[in-house]
């Protein structure tokens, strides 16, 4: 897995930059398969920015805690 080798910090740092990146320059779309192409790449970035939080932030907590928080964490991500 790209988490495990890679600094965390680093690793969310450069996902969030790229879908910025991503996110900004889809302004400037002009047909139907460049905005496809830029939702596609929206989706790759977001779908590495959830798993690695949640390893970042069981890194810094006890393990006692680590389940609960996590659950509390998906349960109101799933409300919204």
């Amino acid at each position: 897995m790209i988490i495990k080798r890679l600094q965390p910090a680093r690793y969310l740092a450069g996902l969030v930059f790229c879908w910025g990146m991503v996110a900004t320059f889809s302004a400037f779309v002009n047909n139907f398969a460049a905005l496809v192409a830029c939702r596609l790449l929206l989706g790759v970035f977001e779908a590495g920015l959830f798993p690695g939080v949640i390893l970042y932030l069981s890194m810094c907590m006890r393990p006692e805690l680590t389940r609960p928080k996590t659950m509390l964490t998906c349960h109101s991500l799933q409300q919204a």
